[in-house]
């Protein structure tokens, strides 16, 4: 199983321009960035991400906003977290596929749920402000 090459041919099935970069694979969907990362130790793992979709703020009330609204997408959406890295907020969706998997079958649910995540952030963070 080459999860990464799957992955290629499904982007390029749907006429997804892509490029590959260091860690996975860059594309863009529906105006939003995406990036496969690619694990050379789990073939299995395929991990779909949302990069960069919100600055961590700095003081203190603002960061605990953002905590809340991390923690609302993360308890609300099946296999998508919201997570830091180096002070920005991503959201990924995460699975562990089978021996042969048919990316077709779960990349369309992929590209929706992390889409849904982003908006529901958005929307928790502006609420609580």
């Amino acid at each position: 199983m080459d999860l990464y090459r799957l992955v290629i041919d499904f982007l390029k099935s749907r006429d997804i321009h892509y490029r590959e970069v260091e860690f996975g694979i860059a594309f863009k969907s529906d105006n939003l960035d995406y990036l496969f990362v690619n694990d050379d130790n789990d073939e299995q793992y395929f991990r779909l991400v949302i990069p960069c979709i919100y600055d961590m703020p700095r003081g203190m009330s603002e960061r605990l906003t953002v905590f809340n609204a991390m923690n609302d997408v993360n308890s609300s959406f099946k296999v998508v977290k919201a997570y830091i890295d180096d002070d920005v907020i991503n959201v990924a969706f995460e699975i562990l596929a089978d021996s042969t998997p048919v990316v077709e079958d779960f990349m369309p649910r992929a590209l929706s749920l992390l889409r849904r995540a982003r908006e529901e952030f958005y929307r928790r963070v502006d609420e609580r402000d």
